[in-house]
């Protein structure tokens, strides 16, 4: 048993608290030092993990049974980029891809996960609060500040706390999701869901990300056919025709002109070239298909497309540009992260009483396999807390599952925390 410390709480309860205020902090990407990617949700993992070395509480399994894999598809992921900047890139860069892949998918494994399925839900009840905070601010700069560029656009797209459009869009989709999950679940009141949804939907409108749009809308789709609930089937398709019908038929007089333009200018009219800059990232992806074909056994190095592309950027294709900077080896381990996943959540949708934490997960991986096909990089903690919290979810509900059924059978009874109609 933790030791109480002088202000009363035990080493324990710190540890927890320090990794719900990773969890937390996570998608607030604009608290970082200025001139190395560390974020404040970094800092707070390295006294969390400080605090769990004084436990001697280390979880070296994190994801059970598939721990072995998913970190081997790590290597793989990390080792193609360095070998790529060694051989072909700079060294400098390739370390640093290399540190930040490590600490946002092996050191954060090891920080959330393989915990109890209670504290699990704890960790995804701080990531949902996280991104209302952020739109509540949002927001009040758009409405407000607008011509504040630390969290607007110059063309008027709210960036947010997390600095980037689209990502605000996808992180507020995997939100929406998640608070989806959590009143179903029962640990969310209607009427605070209500509020949380009202203020997310808005924040995601003011983003005027197509990216954000669909991914919310195939998120909760994807959640209730994947528990296979024809309640919270019910349930999602009456609040999606609400939805529906009052932004086409009130659109023009109520949404804010950028999302007429961009997600609204596109869904009524076809024309994808309304969505901003659909046709440049077409031809980055042509691009780095043609540049594929010479990096299949070694890649151009982390951070190095930038440099041999003709548009001086990076693609916004996570798996081409795996492919091209750290070759058919990195991209590979990409994969493998994402068969972990499938795994973790295979093994909950099994059983009736964790379908729906496993449904909940699988949707979550959806989701990224779909975004990543417009992002780079995905080791900025923003990426990688939501995408840890999905598979910690199915590890931790098949790992009470398995606690329950090795207990005498009059002690059996669902995980707790899964409804009785899950």
């Amino acid at each position: 048993m933790s030791r109480p410390l002088s202000h009363g709480l035990t080493l324990s309860q710190v540890e927890t608290w320090l990794v719900v205020a990773v969890v937390f902090l996570a998608p607030m990407n604009f608290l970082r030092l200025p001139n190395i990617y560390v974020t404040a949700s970094d800092i707070m993992a390295l006294l969390a993990l400080v605090a769990m070395t004084l436990r001697q509480r280390m979880p070296l399994k994190f994801f059970g049974e598939a721990t072995s894999f998913w970190i081997v598809s790590l290597i793989l992921l990390q080792g193609g980029l360095l070998i790529g900047s060694l051989v072909n890139g700079d060294p400098r860069d390739g370390l640093v891809g290399f540190v930040q892949y490590g600490f946002s998918m092996l050191l954060l494994p090891v920080l959330i996960c393989n915990r109890p399925l209670e504290e699990t839900l704890r960790l995804i009840h701080a990531f949902v609060l996280s991104l209302v905070l952020i739109m509540i601010h949002g927001i009040y700069v758009a409405h407000y500040t607008p011509d504040d560029l630390r969290f607007m656009s110059g063309s008027g797209r709210l960036t947010s706390l997390i600095e980037r459009e689209n990502a605000a869009g996808t992180l507020t989709a995997l939100a929406i999701v998640y608070a989806f999950f959590l009143t179903y679940l029962g640990r969310i009141r209607i009427v605070t869901f209500g509020v949380c949804i009202v203020v997310l939907v808005y924040g995601l409108i003011l983003t005027a990300s197509n990216t954000g749009f669909f991914l919310a809308t195939i998120g909760v789709v994807a959640l209730a056919v994947f528990t296979g609930s024809l309640r919270l089937t019910a349930w999602v398709l009456g609040v999606g025709l609400v939805a529906a019908i009052a932004i086409f038929v009130f659109g023009d007089a109520i949404l804010p002109d950028i999302f007429v333009r961009r997600v609204m200018g596109m869904l009524t009219t076809g024309d994808i070239s309304a969505a901003g800059t659909f046709t440049g990232r077409m031809e980055l992806i042509s691009e780095a298909m043609d540049i594929a074909r010479d990096t299949l056994f070694v890649g151009l190095g982390t951070d190095q497309y930038r440099v041999f592309s003709l548009h001086g950027a990076p693609v916004h294709n996570t798996y081409l540009l795996l492919l091209t900077e750290g070759s058919l080896m990195a991209l590979l381990g990409l994969i493998g992260l994402f068969v972990t996943g499938i795994f973790l959540s295979w093994r909950a949708l099994q059983y009736s009483e964790t379908r729906l934490l496993g449904g909940l997960s699988l949707t979550v991986l959806l989701m990224f396999a779909l975004a990543m096909n417009g992002f780079a990089h995905v080791y900025a903690r923003f990426w990688a807390v939501p995408f840890i919290l999905a598979l910690a979810l199915s590890a931790a509900a098949v790992s009470a599952r398995t606690t329950t059924q090795n207990q005498p059978e009059t002690d059996h009874a669902p995980p707790k925390g899964t409804p009785k109609n899950a």
